[in-house]
């Protein structure tokens, strides 16, 4: 992991806020140069920034979205998912210009009906050779149990070509992985 040096220029008068704000980061190594802790703290989107819990038990469908968002709107950006069980009811949805990097022991579990996980793009070079590192997908026991699910899809892919996915695994859904259009490398 690598170190990094925090210098707080003229710290004993600022606010709290201006520190935040105007607190230098400076990454160890030859070549570094500063930049503001604000600057550094910005170049990671994270579903928790939304305000996905990742308890199992709070309903995260909005924040995830809410994350995915604001990275297409930015004009994309990587979201990454923390460790954590993220309880959805809804599909979530990775837009075109984004991507998706999720921590190890990140789970998607899924309550509702229809499809998971939408990973959606268009074959342009804005989109090609990213990479996604996808949680584990998951569907409620509860709901499967049930018996009467001929639907559900864990994951769908559509429009992806040349990227590159990780998927931990897709567990209990009538259909894991759907393709749609061109899809390939993964």
């Amino acid at each position: 992991m690598p170190t990094f040096t925090l210098y707080m220029p003229d710290a004993q008068t600022a606010s709290a806020t201006a520190v935040v704000a105007t607190a230098g980061f400076l990454q160890t190594g030859t070549g570094a140069i500063p930049r503001t802790m604000l600057a550094k703290a910005r170049e990671t989107i994270s579903v928790k920034d939304f305000g996905a819990v990742g308890d199992g038990v709070t309903g995260d469908t909005a924040a995830i979205n809410a994350a995915y968002t604001y990275a297409q709107s930015i004009g994309g950006a990587e979201v990454a998912w923390p460790a954590g069980e993220y309880k959805t009811t809804g599909t979530i949805t990775c837009g075109t210009l984004c991507s998706t990097r999720a921590s190890s022991g990140a789970i998607l579990t899924y309550t509702g009906t229809g499809t998971a996980f939408i990973v959606e793009g268009v074959n342009t070079s804005e989109t090609n050779g990213q990479c996604h590192v996808l949680p584990y997908i998951n569907r409620s026991a509860l709901d499967w149990d049930s018996g009467t699910d001929t639907t559900s899809v864990g994951l769908l892919l559509a429009d992806r070509k040349y990227n590159t996915f990780v998927i931990p695994g897709i567990k209990r859904f009538n259909t894991g992985l759907a393709l749609k259009a061109d899809v390939a490398n993964f």
